[in-house]
């Protein structure tokens, strides 16, 4: 939570180094969304988070502002990413709104995560999902696979595309916890 500490500091003070551009977040404001996996969220943005950053002082456009505005510019409806995000999200409401803009629906799906609860992600040197096929893994079993973790396929479902996903789709079925994935999925002969 950022305090306020620059808000009222001396201009010699705060221009000893090139500042930081934040967004004031006057007292009491909240926002509330709804999230298509986790349901009603409402954030008191002014004591959970406080002003936030813009343009960080070396003049690069923070992540926040990055996003509303290239979502806006595309006239992007609904955004889904991971679950790991869903603490930006009421920033970025209130930074539509304080464009004039509605800002985009949003569902946070549950991350992969590895036996200690990381993130999977390139850096741990799994099997790269397009290299699976070369070394002999069924696609359709991967899909199977993750559908079930997510709560799309039911036990027994063995091989599935994702065609086969999509009259089954709902975002009410999607698993809210982090989905552990077990080493064994990069093994060739468990989903060969």
């Amino acid at each position: 939570m950022y305090p306020g500490t620059c808000r009222h500091a001396p201009r010699d003070r705060v221009f000893r180094r090139p500042p930081a551009m934040r967004l004031l977040v006057p007292e009491g404001t909240k926002v509330r969304f709804t999230d298509a996996v986790f349901g009603e969220h409402e954030t008191d943005l002014a004591t959970e988070i406080g002003d936030f950053v813009l343009r960080r002082g070396d003049g690069v456009f923070a992540y926040q502002l990055a996003v509303v505005v290239d979502d806006l510019a595309q006239g992007i409806t609904q955004v889904v990413r991971g679950a790991d995000l869903i603490s930006s999200t009421a920033r970025q409401v209130f930074l539509a709104a304080r464009l004039g803009a509605k800002a985009p629906s949003f569902a946070h799906a549950p991350l992969l995560v590895g036996s200690g609860g990381e993130k999977l992600a390139k850096r741990a040197r799994g099997i790269p999902v397009r290299d699976h096929r070369s070394v002999g893994i069924d696609p359709r079993r991967l899909v199977a696979r993750l559908a079930r973790a997510l709560g799309l396929a039911d036990d027994g479902e063995e091989r599935l595309a994702p065609s086969d996903l999509v009259a089954r789709f709902s975002w009410d079925r999607v698993a809210k916890g982090p989905i552990e994935v077990d080493p064994s999925w990069n093994l060739t002969s468990s989903l060969g």
